[in-house]
């Protein structure tokens, strides 16, 4: 055992403080049992003494640093010399103060075990029996000091009993503390590894107490919640809280799986998770089967379709030459949409073949806007607004200027009394983590779409408006998400649709 134990600071304070209680006990003892001057001064002088000596000890245990075992066992030796010295003074064999060998014999089992409880009670036995044998009261031996020397058995035996006693004490309390430290060492660990796998996880994690209050949330729970710790769970959450799975419709088109469980001291542990991207990708898996089947029925139609349309809008166009009446030129439009509808058919069935090379998207944007100003149908009612700055990504220009003349085209024809299209250019990142990206908005101020219609806009076929043929909208998503990019629909507060368009700067394209 070492001697820079923290213990030993305490023992040191312990007996400074014991030796100054004997001090004062021993002067009063001494002024009030009547003894004379000079031997309450004698008295006085051997415990104010024995406190300098201790306090000295003291004193250099605290200053010295580290010291061996052997200043412990020089301190139970001058204990114990202190207070046979203190007995011899105070009355001798007789001396009432002999208690005071006991708190050394278990200071000796407090600092060094069973061994210093065992050296204690040999030092104060040894002490003991020189203060009765250095009583000139002692001697002669006779029957008078039978009596004397079997309480100085007695007291022998009771110091060796209380030595063992405490040794066993205090190696018990020992081994408790070792065993305590080690289920405290366990348990700290125990805690740190579930701090950790709760700070790597990416769900949300909630505990509640047995009022329904969140008493802990890790670190994506603050993400996804912000710091609602001392709220009432079902003020944060629309679900009860019972038991099992539910999934919540947050703002924003967010949706969040939650799982309650009881916890067994009371309470329960909530698991939420953001499965906004999962329902994302199952619409866009969807829409791809979707689109799978209508390109299987355009390959096996189109060419089909294609070549007696290709006579049929000919004759027609012919015959319009030589009569220019209503009825053919009606006949000779539907002929025109339907090839067109063909048209839309052959692009959707075919394998996006890009070919991707810097661009600046603001500069497309303001060309494709120029040139939709020129158009006769829209260049009375619309008016095109091109805001931003410049935002290179690397993307198919052609492609681009597909999808952006198709999502200005939707929105002049959402706006059939006119009105502005405002298209706006710029860097942006996807996420704080995410890849560093471009983002292109094209507003109206049309009627907007239903927040029931928003989910489906992009699937094949579908359509609100008449003699659409749905699938401007399918090829627009086809080739954002052939860039690696993404399109999402808004409805703004001031009205209309925004279609929002993400494309990373570096896609990785085939």
């Amino acid at each position: 055992m070492a001697a820079t134990d923290p213990r030993l600071g305490r023992f040191a304070v312990i007996r400074f403080g014991f030796a100054l209680t004997v001090l004062v006990g021993a002067a009063s003892v001494a002024l009030l049992g009547g003894s004379s001057l000079s031997n309450t001064a004698r008295v006085l002088a051997t415990c104010s003494a024995s406190l300098v000596v201790v306090a000295a000890s003291s004193w250099w245990s605290q200053r010295r640093g580290p010291l061996g075992m052997q200043f412990l066992y020089a301190q139970l030796a001058l204990d114990s010399v202190l207070v046979s010295v203190i007995c011899g003074v105070t009355g001798g064999a007789r001396a009432q103060l002999v208690l005071l060998y006991f708190p050394s014999i278990a200071a000796g089992a407090f600092q060094l075990r069973q061994r210093g409880a065992f050296v204690a009670a040999t030092l104060a036995s040894v002490g003991w029996i020189s203060v009765v044998l250095s009583d000139p009261q002692t001697l002669p031996i006779d029957a008078a000091s039978v009596p004397l020397f079997t309480d100085t058995v007695v007291r022998v035996f009771a110091f060796f009993l209380v030595g063992t006693l405490t040794g066993q004490l205090s190696e018990a309390a020992a081994r408790t503390a070792s065993a305590l430290l080690a289920v405290e060492r366990s348990s700290n660990m125990l805690a740190s590894e579930h701090e950790m796998v709760l700070d790597r996880v990416r769900a949300a994690v909630v505990t509640t107490d047995l009022e329904g209050r969140i008493v802990s949330m890790n670190p994506s729970a603050l993400r996804l919640l912000g710091d609602v710790a001392g709220v009432e769970i079902r003020k944060v959450l629309n679900g009860d809280g019972a038991d099992g799975a539910w999934e919540e419709s947050r703002d924003g088109g967010r949706r969040w799986l939650c799982c309650s469980d009881p916890m067994p001291l009371g309470g329960r542990v909530i698991v939420i998770e953001d499965v906004t991207e999962l329902h994302r990708l199952r619409e866009v898996s969807t829409r791809d089967e979707r689109l799978v089947g209508v390109g299987k029925l355009a390959a096996s139609m189109a060419h089909e379709i294609r070549n007696p349309l290709a006579s049929l809008t000919g004759s027609l166009q012919l015959i319009h030459e030589d009569r220019p009446e209503r009825l053919v030129e009606i006949a000779l439009q539907e002929a025109q949409r339907l090839n067109r509808l063909v048209e839309d058919f052959l692009s959707i069935s075919r394998q996006q073949r890009l070919h991707p090379r810097p661009t600046d998207l603001y500069a497309l944007v303001s060309d494709v806007a120029a040139a939709f100003a020129r158009d006769p149908r829209f260049s009375e009612t619309v008016r095109i607004t091109v805001r931003g700055s410049v935002a290179v990504a690397t993307v198919d220009p052609d492609r681009l200027r597909q999808v952006v003349w198709n999502l200005v085209l939707n929105g002049a024809q959402a706006m059939p009394r006119g009105g502005e299209i405002t298209v706006q250019a710029g860097e942006r990142a996807e996420y704080e983590q995410g890849p560093e990206g471009v983002e292109v908005v094209i507003s109206d101020q049309g009627p907007g779409i239903s927040e029931a219609d928003r989910g489906r806009i992009f699937d094949p076929f579908f359509t609100t408006r008449s003699g659409g043929s749905g699938l401007g909208l399918a090829t627009v998503d086809q080739i954002i998400r052939s860039h690696s990019g993404r399109i999402t629909v808004r409805a703004p507060a001031e009205g209309g649709t925004a279609f929002v368009l993400w494309l990373p700067k570096e896609p990785h394209v085939g």
